[in-house]
């Protein structure tokens, strides 16, 4: 899982098999660890040598030291540090304390290899970002979603890969690029944009790049030309990820990574084919045996497929739909008493935005004590379609194939209807926002869809 990735505070270079070159440097850095949400001590060590290597072969040192930067890179502080420590004298942290909407943080130094060569070292903020950061992850289309990029990821990248072309640097150049989750996509986007060469400051430069990402969503949509393509074109950029961890499971509709992936759980519970990666989880202090499960690789499988089921294109997934809602007391005095237009980007991203704003807050608290009451509870469970079918069949015998299609409708429509109208006005006054019903349906109808895998809602749903 992700939080994997930044649980590296155990890991000591005694404990790791260190290549040894004459230049290597050891330390200790502080670190942000996901799992209990706090810093720690993390040991390290790094060479320069390594950027003398064939930048398409996996260096598992360097992805060492990539996990390391990434999740010093947490503020504004650490990762300089970090930086600093490891012999780049020009380090910097730019917009952590940025409130425009598509800002990116990310902390960068730049280093001479020798006299003609630079080293700039790249690393997207990764964890501790705000709720407009949550809000771009589910941004995935712009309008007419002609561009096969990760929209949201896109439109930040954008507002950075000028400023990063233009870092001072000889004729030769060597990036440095890490991230992890949604850092690790933005490093992805960022990469791909540079190595175009399209900018002034770049284009007539020798340039080479080391981009190592961690457990990151998909970014680029192959379309009909082929994920293989990417895989040669990016062969520099080295992407680790886990088939259990539900960041990497999304988006779907033929988007990828670019660059060669590596699956981190198949490192560790597999044969030892990448065995420096599965030595440095082992060393940690935690149980590498216990990291991963089946059980959360069928749900991720599970969730790809029922995204799938719910919009089958990308395009579907920000195209506005409109739902008669019907009711009556039986099953032939249905009538249609509302309508209701959403589309699944626009729920999901206006609930991320209002939720992630009042994370580590007392309004947090309140939210889910609004939620836990026991009326909510059922409504919750409405949307959620719990024993609808079982519910309407005591209510309404099935004795032929429009009663039964009727019941359905009633079922799927209705009932994350009335829970929607129920809960939106609570959730406004908890969240101060302007949430509207539509929203709430759209939401919950979604909600619905990844959670609940039954084969009548599927039925009912096409």
């Amino acid at each position: 899982m992700f939080s994997i990735l930044f649980a590296t505070g155990g890991v000591s270079a005694a404990a790791t098999p260190v290549p040894a070159t004459d230049d290597m440097i050891f330390g200790t850095t502080r670190v942000f660890r996901t799992d209990y949400g706090g810093y720690t001590n993390a040991d390290f060590y790094y060479s320069d040598s390594w950027f003398n290597n064939d930048p398409s072969e996996v260096n598992y040192s360097l992805a060492l030291s990539s996990i390391l930067f990434s999740a010093s890179a947490a503020n504004s502080t650490n990762g300089v540090n970090y930086l600093k420590e490891i012999g780049f004298e020009d380090a910097t942290a730019k917009n952590y304390n940025s409130s425009t909407e598509y800002s990116c943080a990310y902390t960068y130094g730049t280093k001479l290899l020798d006299e003609d060569t630079t080293l700039v070292a790249i690393s997207i903020q990764s964890s501790l970002y705000s709720f407009k950061e949550w809000s771009q992850n589910v941004q995935v289309n712009d309008e007419s979603v002609s561009n096969p990029f990760h929209h949201g990821l896109y439109l930040v990248t954008q507002n950075i890969v000028d400023e990063i072309s233009q870092i001072p640097s000889t004729q030769n150049v060597k990036y440095w690029i890490s991230g992890a989750s949604r850092g690790g996509a933005i490093a992805s986007i960022l990469t791909y944009m540079l190595s175009e060469n399209t900018y002034t400051n770049l284009s007539k430069k020798n340039v080479e790049f080391f981009t190592y990402v961690f457990e990151a969503p998909t970014v680029y949509d192959v379309g009909n030309s082929g994920e293989n393509n990417l895989t040669r074109k990016f062969s520099f950029i080295h992407n680790f990820v886990s088939t259990d961890d539900v960041v990497c499971a999304l988006p779907i509709w033929n988007m990828v990574l670019p660059g060669n992936v590596y699956y981190l759980n198949e490192i560790v519970n597999g044969e030892d084919s990448i065995p420096y990666i599965k030595r440095i989880y082992e060393s940690g202090d935690f149980n590498a045996s216990n990291l991963y499960s089946d059980e959360a690789v069928t749900f991720c499988s599970n969730l790809q497929t029922r995204f799938t089921n719910l919009t089958k294109t990308r395009a579907g997934y920000s195209t506005d739909i409109t739902d008669e809602i019907r009711y009556g007391t039986g099953p032939f005095d249905i009538e249609t008493i509302a309508t209701v237009t959403y589309n699944y980007q626009d729920s999901l991203d206006v609930y991320i935005q209002n939720i992630s704003k009042i994370f580590w807050t007392d309004n947090l608290k309140d939210f889910v004590s609004m939620l836990n009451t026991q009326q909510n509870l059922i409504y919750v469970g409405e949307a959620l379609v719990g024993a609808i079918f079982e519910q309407y069949t005591e209510k309404y015998p099935v004795n032929q194939g429009v009663v039964e299609a009727i019941r359905n409708e009633i079922a799927i429509k209705y009932l994350p209807y009335d829970a929607a109208s129920n809960l939106t006005d609570q959730v406004n006054d908890i969240l101060d926002s302007e949430i509207t019903v539509d929203q709430t349906y759209g939401f919950l109808k979604m909600l619905a869809y990844a959670l609940l895998d039954h084969e009548q809602i599927k039925e009912a749903y096409k």
